[in-house]
């Protein structure tokens, strides 16, 4: 008993974690990333100001990560990999919002089998060039270009809230907790794997390092409770 009373106390004392003194410059360089860029998100991410907050949270994260790993980012190679060969074989991060071409692939999928999303996001299943080649060789250079990586993250959103409909959120940071750990986990994946994974301390070095992480989801949470 006094073993636990001393961990909860010393959980009390150690109090909620300040993100923007653990991340530093690279905290910094995000959110000036995003008062740059005010204007192009706006541009691009035509909702009301609720929906775009989230949703600018919910990257914010791959923002700090990007910053962190910049100057390691070599994607020639692997861009000719994944024209070549494919995700399956050959997946990588890009741009801002470190999304990878399996994940454009997914949204594409869905975006295929719903009436709605077509509607919306029609524009992301078209190609100039409907060879497997020309649209990955396409993918890869929409991936590359921050417009289209907000209209993949307005899409993400779309697919979460279609496909997660039922869920009566308690308020606006549970359902952020949810939305980033989908768009970071996966977010093909059920409910409850992806509760699963809401704490999880995996960033931003991935979860196979054994050394001090944070959960993604409190990042984002964090940004936003302190920016919007």
């Amino acid at each position: 008993m006094k073993g636990l009373l001393y961990i909860s106390f010393a959980f009390l004392l150690s109090g909620p974690v300040n993100y923007e003194k653990v991340f530093h410059s690279e905290y910094d360089n995000a959110v000036s990333f995003i008062k740059q860029n005010h204007e192009g998100f706006n541009k691009i991410l035509k909702t009301d100001a609720d929906k775009k907050n989230l949703m600018i949270s919910i990257i914010f994260p791959e923002l700090i990560r990007y910053s962190l790993f910049k100057d390691f980012f070599e994607t020639k190679s692997l861009e000719l990999g994944y024209v070549q060969y494919g995700a399956k074989l050959v997946d990588f991060s890009i741009g801002r919002f470190q999304m990878k071409p399996s994940f454009v692939e997914a949204l594409e999928e869905d975006v295929k089998y719903s009436e709605n999303l077509m509607n919306k996001y029609c524009e992301i299943t078209a190609y100039k060039d409907e060879t497997i080649t020309g649209i990955r060789k396409e993918r890869i250079e929409r991936l590359s270009s921050l417009d289209w990586q907000l209209i993949y993250l307005e899409c993400f959103y779309d697919i979460i809230s279609e496909k997660f409909k039922d869920i009566k959120w308690q308020d606006d940071v549970e359902k952020l907790k949810f939305y980033a750990t989908a768009y970071n986990h996966n977010f093909c994946a059920s409910k409850q794997e992806i509760e699963k994974w809401i704490n999880a301390k995996t960033f931003p070095y991935g979860a196979s390092y054994e050394g001090e992480q944070y959960s993604y989801s409190d990042i984002s949470v964090y940004f936003y409770n302190n920016h919007f």
